[in-house]
Order: C-alpha cells, then structure tokens, then sequence
C-alpha cells in the first residue's frame, strides 16, 4: 500500500505482525514517518484457548514526535472477537480482550504515569457495551477522565444515532479511538476536542437497493462490488502546543 504511486513520496511506513486468527486477518498501523519516529513495536497475543477460539493479536507501537522532541505516544490497535455467535454468546471474548489491553496499558503506565496512549480499532462492541464502558473503564464525561479512565468520543457520536457500521438497519460505533488523560490537559501534544469524525462521504456508501446509504463493501457474499470495506472508517485529531 505504502508503494501505490499516490503515496510512495508520502513517507508512510507500516507496522505489521502475523496473528493466528484463522480467517488470517491481522492488524496494523500505517504512518507517516516524517511526523513520527517508531522506537518500538510488539505483538501481544489474545489468549482465547479456553473458548477453542483465535483472534488478532493486540499490536503495541511507541513512537517520538518529531515536532515535539521529548513527546512520545503509544499507540494500541486492536480487532476484537466478532459477534458472529451472536453479541451475548460472543461477549466474554470481547471482555477478555479487554483485560489483555488494560494490562498492557497497566504495563506503560507503571513505567510512565504521564504516558500518551491512543487506543483505536474495531471492537466489535459499542462505547457503552461492558467490554469498554466498565473493563477497560472509558468515559465520555470530561470531568471523569483521568490516566486510568480514558476518554471515549466516540460514545458522543453513539449518542447521537451515529455508527461505523450498520447492522440490519441499524447503525453499531463499532470502530473507536480513545485517548488517556494526558492528551487532554491543555498542553503539549492533546487531542483536538468535537474533532471524533465517521468519514462516510457519498463514494464511500453502496446506492441502490436494500443496502441504500451503507458501506460500500468489496464484496457482498460472493458479488464484488468493486467497495472499499463494510466499515466505515473514524478519526480523531491531535494538536501540539507549544505553550
């Protein structure tokens, strides 16, 4: 992707690991190399073996802001256990997804309390759902976030009838970026407030039919539709002030 001729001069690079899932779906992290510089990378591995299930691996990546000398981020992206077992059957793999990625915030947070963390991916739960609104213990109240309990935008846009993905007519935020206490203090590196976007425009949507206004997928069972994916994709801003 990083070599399609509309980007190999953009400075993008990519962060990826194989995972076990065994539809060989993994997850990775694209970004751009002028802004950020990896110091590391990991995979960590969703241990599912007491439900006879596999999943992607949780991907870890720390980088330095280059506009912003002293300023690292930590980013976790995610794919979690989808609900095709049905939401209540499929629930505890998703809680305990969860619990794999509040341990590995545990872990950053105890050798930097004032880490940057971004947490991103699509959970296949709702902002609201227990997998994230009480396991890994988000919010979208502002006066309750805090290091440990990350800000959530996307519930704000769930509350709002808003979704990435539409299921039966309804529409699931299924797709979620968070962000701990610290990119929101006012200072340094912080996330840009109202800025949690779905980008939905009209070439990105399927017209014609039952499946009117939803993603444009590649394919639908076994047509191809020439789409792009069955979700749409989400965004957050960041800002650096100096001050």
């Amino acid at each position: 992707m990083v070599r399609h001729r509309l980007l190999k001069d953009e400075h993008y690079k990519i962060v990826h690991y194989e995972s076990p899932d065994a539809r060989g779906i993994d997850v990775a992290l694209m970004y751009n190399s002028y802004l950020f510089k990896k110091l590391d990378s990991r995979k960590v591995k969703l241990d599912l073996s007491e439900y006879d299930d596999t999943s992607r691996d949780i991907l870890m990546v720390k980088f330095k802001a280059k506009l912003a000398e002293k300023t690292t981020i930590y980013v976790l992206v995610n794919h979690w256990p989808s609900r095709r077992e049905g939401k209540a059957t499929s629930e505890p793999k998703r809680v305990k997804a969860a619990k794999t990625l509040d341990g590995i915030r545990d872990d950053i947070l105890k050798e930097e309390p004032n880490a940057h963390i971004v947490i991103m991916g699509d959970f296949n739960d709702e902002p609201f759902d227990k997998s994230i609104k009480e396991t890994l213990a988000t919010t979208v109240e502002l006066d309750q976030v805090s290091q440990e309990k990350f800000y959530n935008p996307m519930g704000r846009l769930k509350q709002a009838g808003l979704g990435s993905y539409n299921f039966r007519g309804n529409w699931n935020m299924l797709d979620q970026i968070m962000v701990s206490g610290s990119l929101m203090d006012g200072a340094g590196l912080d996330y840009e407030m109202h800025s949690a976007n779905i980008y939905s425009p009209e070439w990105l949507r399927q017209h014609g039919g039952k499946y009117e206004g939803y993603p444009l997928r590649t394919f639908g069972g076994r047509k191809y539709l020439n789409g792009y994916s069955d979700h749409f994709p989400v965004s957050i801003r960041l800002k650096y002030a100096s001050n």
